[in-house]
């Protein structure tokens, strides 16, 4: 049995890993949805980046909360699993270590989701900010754009190259 809940856990966390694509997909339906906007509606330019970069901002938050959503299933099923199967083979003992063993794998979920979760977050907050509406009209604020951009590029890259390390990338 703890062997399939293990085997149920390793499969759940790879299809979680296929959601790889989904910042690169939040990025261009809200490249499209500027375009549309601007092309189609003839909005001004501040106001398409502004409305596609709050799609953008709202859409990394929901995939946050989805994401946090799947490491608390996966948290709790370590924990359980490191819990029982230490109490099998050791006793109490074993099942405190065990219970260690699955907390520790649950903080390294834990640190890789919140990080690259933090960075898209961010990285859309600070590029929606950049752009500042003053009496005079719209002006840039260079710092935030270029530190949003550069929190977005980080973590689309750490997603995908970590997606690419993987030694079983078949299925």
């Amino acid at each position: 049995m703890i062997h399939g809940v293990l085997f149920w856990l390793c499969s759940l966390k790879r299809k979680i890993g296929k959601r790889r694509s989904i910042p690169m997909f939040g990025l261009v339906l809200a490249v499209l949805y500027a375009a549309y906007l601007y092309a189609i509606t003839k909005a001004p330019q501040e106001v398409a980046y502004l409305n596609s970069s709050n799609f953008l901002f709202w859409w990394y938050v929901v995939w946050a909360v989805v994401t946090g959503a799947f490491l608390v299933v996966m948290i709790l099923g370590f924990l359980f699993v490191g819990g029982v199967g230490g109490a099998m083979s050791g006793g109490p003992l074993g099942a405190f270590l065990g219970l260690g063993a699955g907390g520790a794998i649950s903080g390294l979920l834990v640190l890789g989701g919140v990080i690259n979760n933090v960075l898209f977050v961010g990285g859309a907050y600070l590029l929606h900010s950049a752009l500042v509406h003053q009496a005079t009209g719209y002006t840039w604020d260079m710092g935030r754009l270029v530190i949003g951009g550069l929190l977005l590029l980080i973590g689309i890259l750490s997603t995908r190259s970590s997606s690419g390390s993987s030694l079983n990338n078949s299925d």
